[in-house]
């Protein structure tokens, strides 16, 4: 069946083509046509009746009224769904903001140092940082205990370091040197340890030679720019002075000594060396110098003027 036979059955007899003119009619013989010769000479006729043009006309406007019909249905339907919707605004991007660091918690602070105390004398168990009643400052305790540490390394008895602590090290090399030397073993400074240890001694040693010595005069001359005397703040008390008499020396003679020592910067009197003893030979003059670490004098004002000077210092020692 041709596609204008197809066409005329769809639309009951009203094909848009059947204009009427033979032009426009297809014939059985053309190329390509394949029909039935019946169904041909109906087509044919039927678009030579020029009757077919009204219903033609009105198939038309019916059919399209029905599509606007179809399309208003379309878009009743879509009003009453809701009508137009505009699109949603897309949400806006949410930012990652990291939560506020920690403060670093802030450092402990550091542990002050724990103060040396050395000393202990045989009257009591309990170490200070005196000897007698001369108490000293942390800085001269260190250097104390500086020249301990050397003089027991020379001795031998390592104290692993020297460092101006007394540590468990160097109270280990300081009982063994007592009990060797025959002290009382305490693992602290005393003035028989430090004696023993020619800390506070002369070198070489006095009391060797039995020479007499000459008597000192009472004070030594006082330079022009100098004070008259040193104003002493801090001098060996009598039960000071009979700790340190030497062993060696006749209870019931006096005795004296006589040593030079630099002044420091807080009136105390350091490098010192004897010069002479009384009676010879008894030591007194290493007892002087023992003596000395108890003395101490005034740098204000004009007496400022002491401090780098060597200045001679006698001791003396009354009968018993």
């Amino acid at each position: 069946m041709s596609w204008p036979a197809v066409l005329s059955l769809l639309l009951g007899g009203a094909n848009p083509f059947a204009t009427g003119e033979p032009a426009l009619v297809i014939t059985p013989g053309d190329q390509g046509f394949d029909q039935d010769p019946a169904e041909a000479s109906r087509t044919v006729a039927y678009w030579r009746d020029p009757a077919q043009k009204d219903r033609l006309l009105q198939l038309a406007q019916h059919r399209s009224h029905s599509s606007h019909r179809s399309h208003s249905s379309h878009r009743s339907h879509y009003s009453g769904s809701g009508g137009y919707r505009a699109p949603r605004a897309a949400p806006a991007p949410r930012i990652y903001a990291p939560p506020p660091a920690r403060a670093a918690p802030a450092p402990s602070p550091a542990p002050a140092p724990q103060p040396v105390r050395p000393f202990m004398s045989p009257s009591t168990s309990v170490p200070s940082d005196s000897v007698g009643t001369r108490a000293f400052t942390q800085t001269e305790i260190r250097d104390i205990v500086r020249r301990v540490q050397s003089a027991l390394t020379i001795r031998g008895y390592d104290t692993r370091g020297v460092d101006g602590q007394l540590g468990p090290n160097t109270q280990s090399a300081l009982r063994r040197f007592q009990t060797a030397r025959g002290l009382r073993v305490t693992g602290y400074l005393d003035l028989e340890t430090l004696d023993a240890l020619d800390v506070t001694g002369a070198t070489p040693s006095l009391g060797a030679a039995p020479t007499p010595a000459p008597i000192p005069p009472a004070e030594p001359p006082a330079a022009p720019a100098l004070p008259a005397a040193p104003l002493w703040l801090d001098q060996p008390t009598a039960a000071d002075l009979q700790r340190l008499r030497p062993r060696t020396a006749p209870r019931f003679r006096a005795g004296w000594a006589m040593v030079k020592c630099q002044v420091q910067d807080d009136g105390t009197l350091g490098d010192c060396e004897a010069l002479s003893e009384s009676p010879p030979g008894t030591r007194y003059g290493q007892a002087a110098v023992r003596a000395s670490a108890l003395y101490r004098m005034s740098v204000e004002g004009d007496y400022r003027a002491y401090v780098g000077r060597e200045i001679e210092v006698t001791v003396r020692w009354p009968a018993q």
